[in-house]
């Protein structure tokens, strides 16, 4: 089909996170956001903007500095039927929750035989070359690949991030979405529903 029949239109990496996340807020009330500075009007980056005013304080959750906490309480959350959508900022901070992420994220599911599902999606900004410093600047999600129970993920452009996190977020177990801070503002051709 030629792409001015498709109803796709160009939109930034940012836009395409924000676009998924509130199309499955808006479909699926288990779905929430958590993390540092979520409802701030920036909304980080962009990705996470406006999501507080439309679905309020009890479904985009500003947490304390606390990155093993929050973690822990995605944790609970989906092991008790929701569907959380955890924001580390920084991968560099997200090496805070490794506990949360490994001894129980990671292995939940093995540890009930597989007999029950723990849906969470953990969010991060990787990457280097933004004159940030070194703590901000690291891209270490390699370290991820050896564990089992998590399905990562390395979307390149606005099209497969928002595709990518749709599915995530329906997948019925723990995904680290890893987003370049360098694709924010990259544009791309995307449709407006699934």
């Amino acid at each position: 089909m030629p792409k001015s029949k498709r109803n796709d239109r160009s939109i930034t990496y940012a836009s395409a996170i924000n676009e998924a996340t509130r199309q499955l807020m808006a479909q699926d009330d288990s779905v929430f956001v958590l993390g540092i500075g979520v409802d701030d009007p920036r909304g980080i980056y962009g990705t996470t903007s406006n999501l507080s005013s439309e679905f309020g304080q009890d479904r985009v959750v500003n947490m304390p500095l606390a990155e093993d906490a929050i973690t822990g309480i995605a944790s609970g959350s989906s092991m008790a039927g929701m569907r959380p959508i955890v924001v580390h900022e920084r991968m560099d901070f997200m090496l805070l929750a490794m506990n949360q992420l490994i001894n129980v994220a990671a292995i939940i599911h093995y540890m009930y035989g597989g007999q029950r599902s723990f849906p969470i999606v953990f969010r991060t900004k990787v990457g280097g070359g933004t004159r940030r410093a070194a703590q901000h600047s690291q891209s270490p999600y390699s370290m991820f690949m050896n564990l089992a129970g998590l399905k990562l993920l390395l979307p390149s452009t606005p099209y497969d991030v928002k595709g990518l996190l749709k599915t995530a977020i329906r997948d019925n177990n723990p995904v680290i979405v890893f987003e370049s801070e360098r694709l924010a503002n990259y544009r791309g051709q995307v449709p407006r529903g699934d």
